[in-house]
């Protein structure tokens, strides 16, 4: 009898062990804060203006920091502007799938191209208003930490 019960438990053991890594975390989501392992900051490159009916050629630039002591490797970035149905200029989601390693210490600028155009009957005093376009950045790495950023950018069209 105690060498059954002996066997269950040594049986429950490796079965617990040998369980899935469900139970890890094995991606973070951090938003961009000073001080962390990845620096991100971007900025929006008008490459060239449409007419009132026609999309704006924009490229979202990102530059991706690696201030940790290993080397990073950047697998997408994703553009989106916060929703806001008001909002008078509106973008189109970029995207990029990469496979660009970043040694530590260093930067790596990347482009993502995108378009953009004014939504409805153009106001030039609603397009004043607004501090400008509301943007958020989203940076995943190989090892499956994504950074989200929030920036502000002035709009293609002010």
């Amino acid at each position: 009898m105690k060498k059954t019960s002996a066997l269950l438990s040594l049986l429950l053991l490796f079965s617990a062990c040998a369980s899935s890594n469900t139970d890890f975390i094995d991606e973070r989501t951090l938003d961009c804060e000073a001080g962390q392992e990845v620096s991100i900051q971007a900025g929006l490159d008008i490459a060239s203006t449409g007419s009132e009916l026609s999309d704006d050629m924009l490229t979202m630039l990102v530059d991706v920091g690696n201030n940790s002591h290993d080397e990073i490797v950047v697998k997408f970035i994703r553009v989106d502007q916060s929703s806001d149905e008001t909002e008078p200029y509106r973008l189109r989601n970029g995207y990029g799938n990469y496979e660009q390693t970043i040694p530590e210490g260093e930067n790596h600028l990347f482009k993502i191209p995108m378009t953009g155009r004014v939504q409805g009957v153009r106001s030039d005093q609603a397009m004043r208003s607004r501090r400008g376009l509301e943007l958020n950045v989203s940076v995943g790495l190989e090892n499956g930490d994504v950074y989200r950023c929030k920036f502000v950018v002035p709009s293609p069209r002010v």
